[in-house]
């Protein structure tokens, strides 16, 4: 060790800036090329020779190279299965360093492993591409963030998309993402609260959701205020322009039709002022330099009005995306009621929802609304005003057309008529709907009317294998709430009426089992009162055999 590095480690005042001694020293220490590469391979979580080259096109040639020498590092290790990668403290030094000195070089080579990795569907590399993207370009990679989850979401890749939401809390950490922090935070509440519904933990969803209401609407009214400041902008050169061209600037108006208005103006005067200019002696370039001035500033204007208007134009869509996730955001919380069967919290959730989506001209979320309150009013024995919520929802979604939402409405629309005990009507509609899940591909709702239409039976046997067919599905899927719930109310019923109690009492303690591992105790205390029941009828039974059995039967 030099005596200049040991007397720069002993001055330094606490570990960190000891640490950072070291890997500078060890930065110095390398060829140029591989100094280079090494700060730049510390942006991904892993790289290997390929992607240092995309990294780095000027060291193409020799990445492999490089490549080798980099692994022979102590701060280098081994990434299991997809390369290597610079050892956390090291690679948090280097980033810390490289953003400090050099902003830009840090989002350009964010850039280019965005670009990167995008190039495969692989889960791991689709939350490296947006973990690089909110840095290189923020609103485009909250945008593809927001794509991604919901795509995850709506296939049930559940953990890709806590790893997703995992990556995109640390680039918000770093304060190197340029977006509305209040935005930021709201994305990220509304996602873990997705996330702590989906695994039960209601608790921590609620208290996600109410956190991504209040971000969402400080969101919109800071976004509200730039709209309304652009809008007052653009109002005020429409007021100059009208002035020089003596015409109204509407919305609609093409501006170079005001400039050829101006310059019609100008040749009128310009004419007039021919002779004036002559008689007096003025000059003429001075004349027109004056005229073209005014021309130019006009041109500067109507070109401020387009720009102003561009940033209008991008204030008001992120306006309208603010609202749509402050109405999934009220709608989840009114999930959340429901599921607590606070039903009256639930409704005044929903109808405040409604009101968003119904501002924004959101069909879809309004339908979505419209029939989870079809839901809740079912659950409360108001059966009319459900089914007249259904049928609006119904409508909305054939508008637009959803057939999975169609298809859900269908199903709860026959549920409703199967409490009614209008076993045909039930039938037909959960039919219908039974028919669009499968053209659609939709597993899960074939799976879930196959299961209803089984109780609906008249021969149990037939119930009993449709209900098994739907528990395959759930199964298949991964859907372990759907299994527990499969075996808690469908097939094990179905096999108590065919007289198959040990078989119901297997099925039930499997339900108690997944119920468990999703954390769903309700469904868990249902299913130990049920074998309870089971078991205590079974023992009636034989109590009552074997008194027979002594009073009446002789040895």
């Amino acid at each position: 060790m030099s005596n200049d590095l040991l007397q720069k480690l002993m001055a330094a005042q606490t570990d960190e800036e000891r640490s950072w001694i070291v890997t500078e020293n060890l930065l110095e220490s390398l060829p140029e090329d591989e100094a280079n590469a090494l700060l730049a391979v510390a942006i991904p979580h892993w790289f290997d020779a390929e992607i240092l080259a995309a990294l780095c096109p000027e060291l193409a040639d020799r990445a492999e190279k490089i490549y080798q020498n980099l692994q022979n590092l102590s701060c280098v290790e081994a990434f299991p299965d997809r390369g290597h990668n610079v050892h956390e403290l090291t690679r948090n030094q280097l980033l810390d360093r490289l953003w400090k000195d050099n902003p830009e070089r840090f989002r350009e080579l964010s850039g280019r492993a965005s670009a990167y990795f995008a190039q495969d569907d692989k889960p791991e590399n689709q939350i490296e591409w947006i973990y690089h993207l909110v840095i290189a370009d923020s609103d485009i990679g909250i945008s593809e963030f927001q794509s991604l989850a919901q795509r995850w979401d709506s296939t049930f890749h559940i953990t890709e998309l806590s790893s997703l939401i995992i990556n995109l809390k640390q680039q918000f950490s770093t304060n190197k993402l340029v977006i509305d922090i209040n935005f930021i935070k709201a994305i990220i509440n509304f996602w873990e609260g997705r996330i702590n519904f989906i695994f039960n933990r209601i608790q921590d969803a609620l208290d996600n959701y109410e956190k991504a209401e209040q971000f969402f609407y400080k969101t919109i009214v800071s976004l509200e205020y730039q709209l309304q400041s652009i809008k007052q902008e653009i109002s005020n050169y429409k007021q100059i322009i009208s002035k020089i061209t003596g015409i109204n600037i509407g919305k609609s108006k093409i501006y170079s039709l005001s400039l050829i208005i101006l310059i019609i103006k100008f040749a009128i005067i310009w004419r007039h002022l021919c002779g004036y200019v002559k008689a007096q002696k003025i000059s003429v370039w001075l004349l027109l330099q004056l005229i073209l001035f005014i021309i130019s500033k006009f041109l500067i204007f109507t070109d401020n009005i387009y720009i102003l208007g561009v940033r209008s134009s991008i204030l008001e869509s992120r306006v309208i995306s603010a609202t749509l996730y402050t109405a999934n955001s009220l709608k989840a919380l009114g999930d959340i009621s429901k599921h607590l069967e606070k039903n009256a919290k639930a409704l005044k959730r929903y109808e405040s929802a409604i009101t968003l989506y119904r501002k924004i001209d959101n069909q879809l979320g309004e339908a979505n609304t419209l029939k989870a309150i079809g839901d809740v009013l079912q659950f409360c024995k108001q059966i009319k005003k459900a089914l007249k919520k259904y049928e609006i929802a119904l409508a909305i979604y054939r508008e637009i057309g959803d057939f999975i939402g169609e298809a859900n409405t269908l199903k709860a629309i026959g549920d409703v008529l199967q409490s009614l005990d209008l076993r045909t009507e039930a039938l037909e509609r959960y039919e219908v709907a039974l028919a669009i899940y499968r053209e659609i591909g939709d597993r899960l709702g074939e799976a879930n009317t196959l299961q209803t239409i089984a109780l609906l039976e008249e021969d149990p046997v037939i119930g009993l294998a449709s209900s098994q067919s739907a528990l395959n599905m759930y199964i298949e899927i991964g859907d372990k709430y759907s299994q527990a719930r499969n075996l808690s109310y469908f097939t094990s019923k179905i096999q108590l009426k065919l007289g198959q109690k040990a078989e119901a009492i297997s099925a039930l303690t499997l339900a108690s089992k997944l119920a468990q591992e999703v954390n769903y105790q309700p469904m868990v205390d249902y299913v130990n009162q049920k074998i309870a029941e089971i078991n205590s009828d079974s023992q009636g039974i034989t109590g009552w055999f074997y008194w027979i059995k002594s009073k009446f039967w002789k040895e």
